[in-house]
């Protein structure tokens, strides 16, 4: 999502899963593994690194399409601000295909939970090279 933001003329599609869209959201929302992880990465609360690194900042200047697959119940990369980030797609009249997966969270236990997510890429990434 970020490439496809930061240098949009070098894509011609993507595909993100359990993506996240704003570093400084997430943090809010994610669980305590996850906020441990943003910290390392971000060297503490670097505001102005985490919007730089967030790939809502530069959504308008998204050109291709991208297909957006994301559990319902992500405890660690949490729906909202993916759908935050959808609505903007969606004012700036971008293509996307969004995937909820319903009654899943971060975490792939099952061979159907991994179908769930890997199909619609598949389709996607089917329709894109045609």
């Amino acid at each position: 999502m970020l490439a496809l933001g930061k240098a949009p003329d070098k894509w011609d599609f993507g595909v993100a899963g359990a993506s996240v869209t704003d570093w400084i959201e997430m943090n809010d929302l994610s669980d305590s593994f996850f906020k441990g992880f943003i910290e390392v990465l971000f060297m503490g609360k670097n505001l102005e690194l985490m919007k730089d690194r967030s790939p809502i900042t530069y959504v308008n200047n998204v050109r291709s399409p991208i297909c957006i697959i994301h559990s319902h119940n992500d405890s660690r990369t949490p729906l909202i601000p993916v759908l935050k980030y959808i609505q903007k797609l969606q004012e700036n009249k971008k293509t996307f295909y969004l995937h909820v997966i319903p009654n899943l969270g971060h975490t792939i236990y099952r061979k159907d939970d991994a179908v769930d997510i890997v199909l619609p890429a598949l389709i996607f990434l089917k329709k894109m090279l045609q």
